[in-house]
């Protein structure tokens, strides 16, 4: 498990956590098999999957991504999803 801090527990979180959320689902929408909403945002694919939320009661993004007997996919998947989240952090 991953877990990102965001900057500051001050920080406009539910609008930064709406907007990343909602270009990570654009951005995976067309290769996903499942998708779920109950604990922030789940996505299931072919050989990986991951969560991701904001926490409710800290100042922390929490990722999971797992890849099927593949640790460079999921490294390389949790680069790329980090890399979304991190152009709505800059500046903040």
């Amino acid at each position: 498990m991953l877990t990102w801090i965001l900057p500051s527990p001050a920080c406009p979180k539910h609008t930064i956590c709406t907007a990343f959320l909602s270009e990570i689902e654009t951005r995976y929408s067309q290769e996903c098999v499942g998708r779920d909403y109950i604990d922030g945002l789940s996505m299931e694919f072919k050989d990986w999957r991951f969560n991701i939320r904001c926490s409710n009661t800290e100042p922390l993004i929490r990722l999971n991504v797992e890849a099927y007997q593949n640790a460079d996919l999921c490294q390389g998947k949790t680069s790329e999803i980090l890399s979304i989240v991190d152009k709505y952090l800059v500046g903040v």
